[in-house]
């Protein structure tokens, strides 16, 4: 086992066999808590989180759409590069065009999703309604059958669900 001092964040490294993994070589990193050194914890990763970017057709058009739905501002200094932010990292999408984007289809699989973006609403209704009137459909597949959220596809065709603001499990 390996213990080294990264920032000030303590770590600890301890390698593993292939026996021990599977047939895999690799190894376990883990950041040491306080109450077994002295000092404060931080943790820090590699990288800092910095924008989620969706391809499109339209940048301009679905940062429009996404800034009306999340009462950001917009930054289109570039026709296929659009970004929506609350003020910088880490809120920040952005959109950028894509030549024959083709949107995904789901629940199928032939053209995927890859993610989606669950967004929290407080009256699921009035939400409803405004992401529609922005240019929102609503999806014929509503898994919840709670109706915790409602899935609905973007005006470029990507997913996204509003989420009843209720307490994650």
């Amino acid at each position: 086992m390996r213990s080294h001092l990264h920032g000030r964040v303590l770590c600890r490294y301890e390698s593993t066999t292939p026996r021990e993994t599977g047939g895999v070589w690799g190894g376990v990193a883990w950041v040491v808590p306080p109450s077994e050194r002295s000092g404060r914890f931080v943790v820090k990763g590699i990288a800092e989180f910095r924008t989620i970017v969706l391809d499109c057709a339209n940048p301009r058009m679905l940062g429009e759409f996404y800034a009306g739905v999340l009462g950001w501002s917009l930054d289109d200094r570039d026709d296929d590069w659009v970004v929506v932010t609350d003020g910088g990292s880490p809120k920040r999408l952005a959109f950028q065009r894509v030549e024959d984007y083709r949107p995904p289809i789901w629940p199928r699989s032939e053209r995927p999703q890859q993610f989606h973006l669950d967004l929290t609403v407080r009256d699921m209704e009035q939400a409803e309604k405004a992401v529609i009137e922005l240019g929102a459909t609503k999806h014929d597949h509503q898994p919840s059958e709670e109706d915790t959220f409602r899935v609905f596809l973007d005006p470029a065709g990507h997913p996204f669900c509003l989420c009843r603001d209720v307490p994650d499990d």
